[in-house]
C-alpha cells in the first residue's frame, strides 16, 4: 500500500529527462546568479503538472490507483512535448513563473483520461472546477521588484527563440510535502505510455 500516513497533496505530472532538466537549468544560470532574491525551484523538483488533485491519505490514493487500473486507458503512445513559452500566475503582479508546454492532442488526451480516472473514484478529487493548463514552475517572486520582473520578461523573449522539446514516455502520480519552494515531490507510481 502507498505509504501516506496523513493527508497530503497529490498530483499527476511528467518528469523531464535529466538532460532536459540540465538544459532548462542552464538557460536560467545567469538569472539565478544575478537575482538571488527570486525563489528558484530546485532542478530536482522540475516537473510538468498535468492535474492537481485534492489532499488525500493512503486509502484514497489506493482507490485512485485501483480506478486507474480498471479503466481502459486510451492508446496514447510516446509523444513529443514542446516548451515554447513562459507565462506567470498572479492577479496584481506576476508571482509564479513557469515554462508553458504547447497543447497537443496526446497531452490533452492524457489529461482527459486522468480526469476520467478521478471521476470514477468515490472521493471528490477536484475541489473546484476550473480550466487547468499544464505547466512547469521555475520560480516565485515574493515581492514587487521591477528589476526582477523586467529580467524575467527579457528571459521570456530569449526562451521563445530557443524552445526546448523532449519525448514523453511515462507519467507519474506524485505526493507533495512541505511548503512553497521547499516542497518535496515523491513519485508514488509511474505509468508507461504505449
Amino acid at each position: 500500500m502507498t505509504d501516506i500516513q496523513q493527508y497530503t497533496r497529490i498530483f499527476w505530472g511528467i518528469q523531464p529527462p535529466f538532460d532536459i532538466i540540465q538544459q532548462l537549468q542552464s538557460s536560467l544560470s545567469d538569472l539565478m546568479s544575478f537575482y538571488p532574491a527570486i525563489k528558484w525551484s530546485r532542478p530536482k523538483n522540475y516537473h510538468i503538472t498535468i492535474r492537481f488533485l485534492a489532499d488525500s491519505n493512503s486509502v484514497e490514493v489506493e482507490e485512485l490507483l485501483s480506478c486507474h487500473q480498471k479503466i481502459m486507458p486510451p492508446n496514447i503512445k510516446s509523444f513529443e512535448i514542446q516548451l515554447t513559452d513562459i507565462q506567470s500566475f498572479g492577479k496584481s503582479y506576476p508571482r509564479v513563473w513557469f515554462w508553458q508546454p504547447v497543447a497537443s492532442p496526446p497531452l490533452n488526451q492524457l489529461a482527459q483520461h486522468l480526469d476520467h480516472v478521478a471521476s470514477a473514484s468515490t472521493k471528490e478529487w477536484f475541489a473546484r472546477q476550473h480550466i487547468f493548463n499544464p505547466h512547469l514552475t521555475f520560480c516565485r517572486v515574493q515581492k514587487v521588484q521591477e528589476k526582477e520582473q523586467a529580467a524575467l520578461a527579457a528571459y521570456r523573449k530569449r526562451f521563445q527563440s530557443t524552445p526546448i522539446s523532449f519525448t514523453v514516455n511515462h507519467y507519474t502520480l506524485f505526493q507533495s510535502e512541505g511548503d512553497g519552494l521547499e516542497r518535496r515531490y515523491t513519485p508514488l507510481h509511474t505509468f508507461k505510455l504505449a
